[in-house]
């Protein structure tokens, strides 16, 4: 081979390289997560000018995102940003162009959009009721442990009060649940963090009472309710013990009753008695030993003796309308 065809093939081979790197001009791209940041390495076909500064353009749906480049070797340049959190943030786009090779007049570009894994949201540490059980209690609360601190929670499907004490959601239906049913509620929980909003599905079925009316006495606000078919019936204003006559907590089931009574002991009585359990009945007004009414104005507030004390007129139809072995609940 002579000297003129050797240096045609040298610059036929130095065309094909330089055509190779003018086509193949973009940089394979490749991410991954750590922790709050998404790292992004860049690789190039040839080799870089790496004294020369990166003009990256880095776009997400924020006002503004930190990022940082950094050139691992002459062929390899690493990309860090802050991972969007937000639902609306799940897309980044990365791109750069004329970013300078080793080669004069040879440039390099690249452009990728990355979708955002949904790891970046909060993850749910317990919940009670468990997901999917039965013969859940009717009088039960729903309770929600995050692994971290929560700003605002909201129950679909249940009224009721949401309470909220650091990574902990617990939710208090404003009546008892029905009965023998299946619910499936939803809870939007939102963190103090930026990361993402979480909704939750839980479903359970509760257990099956098997009484026809449920009477649910709730000791702080002074209320006797009385459901049936799951549908409050009556609400009435009660008395619960004084704080040294603490009336019980628990399920009961209602027993015998009477058209009055009155104790020795403690120098009253009443008319229209259901007995609960014991020696604690639902009952009309105080009265003496004579029969007046005493105390007919602290329906409401503490005042008995332990028993739970009503009008005359709402005792009178438990006593007549409410069965023996109906099922109650004082808490």
């Amino acid at each position: 081979m002579n000297k003129k065809n050797a240096r045609r093939i040298t610059l036929l081979l130095l065309l094909m390289f330089i055509t190779y790197a003018i086509i193949s001009q973009k940089g394979k791209v490749n991410h991954r997560d750590e922790n709050n940041k998404i790292v992004t390495d860049v690789t190039f076909n040839l080799p870089m000018n790496t004294e020369e500064k990166v003009d990256l353009i880095v776009e997400a749906n924020v006002e503004k995102i930190s990022y940082s480049s950094e050139w691992i070797d002459d062929r390899v340049l690493e990309i860090e940003i802050d991972k969007p959190t937000s639902v609306e943030n799940e897309l980044v786009k990365l791109s750069a162009k004329n970013i300078k090779t080793k080669i004069p007049l040879v440039t390099k570009e690249f452009e990728k959009v990355i979708r955002i894994k949904e790891d970046a949201r909060i993850d749910v540490i317990r919940i009670n009721p468990v997901i999917g059980s039965e013969e859940v209690r009717i009088d039960s609360k729903i309770i929600i442990e995050m692994d971290e601190e929560i700003e605002a929670a909201y129950m679909y499907g249940l009224e009721g009060e949401t309470k909220i004490e650091g990574k902990v959601i617990t939710f208090k239906p404003n009546n008892l649940l029905k009965d023998n049913k299946d619910y499936n509620v939803k809870v939007a929980i939102v963190p103090v963090s930026k990361k993402q909003s979480r909704l939750i599905n839980i479903n359970f079925k509760t257990e099956d009472i098997e009484s026809k009316k449920i009477v649910e006495i709730l000791k702080d606000e002074g209320v006797l309710k009385v459901y049936e078919d799951g549908e409050i019936v009556k609400l009435y204003k009660a008395s619960v013990g004084l704080p040294e006559f603490e009336t019980p907590e628990g399920r009961f089931k209602l027993t015998d009753r009477g058209a009055s009574f009155y104790s020795k002991k403690y120098g009253q009585g009443a008319k229209y008695w259901v007995r609960i359990v014991g020696n604690y009945l639902i009952h009309g007004y105080a009265r003496d030993k004579e029969g007046n009414i005493l105390e007919k104005n602290k329906i409401g507030e503490p005042a008995s003796h332990g028993c739970i004390r009503l009008d005359d007129e709402n005792a009178k139809w438990i006593y007549n309308n409410v069965e023996r072995n109906t099922f109650t609940i004082i808490r």
